[in-house]
């Protein structure tokens, strides 16, 4: 099985003399995007997907896009995905099982916590009620705190001191650590054992008993836009 997922944000560049001036930022660089990339990666943002419903959703939009503009251009899924991997902007996991295509799919990213102040939210708001027409019954909903798991929120306070990958969050919580408030604090809590290094980290975290709920609460931070994945080379 394989499942994909976006990295990276989405920029406006109102300098760019590209058709379509979106940009996403990933790994320190910014790419632009034709409408077809633009439309794939925004359909992965917060969303783990299987091919097929990738494949699904991708040609629903292209073809309502298209019935807005009425313009002609190409479609293929199968070359979009294929530049959008290469440029290292979606990512995909494989396994045997959904759970280990998942692990495999997140296990390097690094976790992003994602501003949202009362600022995001007053945008929120105004962008679902007049661009969105939702009701404003609904839309007020957007202030409504959230109520974090006991995981999500251990998640959530270790991504927000230091830049961490899925599998050190997994670690960190088999381990029990909870101040990682400096990349050397990091480095002594999870790699100071002479055996656990940044390339077998991964496999340790696979076999920890914390790896489902851990793994769970990222995802669902994901989905609920708290965080977002970064694909770094290095740390």
């Amino acid at each position: 099985m394989i499942v994909y997922t976006a990295v990276g944000k989405m920029n406006l560049n109102k300098k760019s003399n590209h058709k379509v001036p979106i940009e996403v930022c990933s790994d320190g660089k910014t790419k632009e995007l034709n409408i077809q990339e633009m439309i794939l990666w925004s359909v992965l943002v917060n969303r783990v997907l299987s091919k097929e419903d990738l494949m699904e959703m991708y040609y629903k939009k292209i073809d309502a896009f298209l019935f807005t503009i009425e313009k002609v251009f190409e479609r293929d899924f199968e070359k979009t995905l294929q530049r959008l991997r290469t440029r290292n902007i979606i990512v995909q996991g494989e396994g045997h099982t959904c759970d280990e295509a998942v692990y495999n799919l997140v296990k390097n990213l690094y976790i992003t916590p994602m501003q949202t102040g009362l600022w995001y939210k007053i945008n929120g708001f105004f962008y679902l009620c007049f661009q969105k027409h939702v009701p404003i019954g609904y839309a007020v909903k957007v202030f409504q705190p959230y109520q974090f798991t006991k995981e999500e929120a251990y998640v959530l306070k270790l991504v927000k001191q230091t830049q961490m990958n899925s599998a050190e969050v997994i670690q960190c919580a088999e381990m029990r650590i909870t101040d990682v408030s400096s990349n050397k604090k990091l480095m002594k809590a999870l790699y100071d054992d002479h055996t656990t290094t940044c390339y077998n980290i991964c496999h340790k975290a696979k076999h920890c008993q914390q790896r489902t709920v851990i793994i769970k609460a990222i995802l669902q931070l994901y989905k609920t836009g708290f965080i977002r994945f970064e694909n770094l080379e290095y740390k």
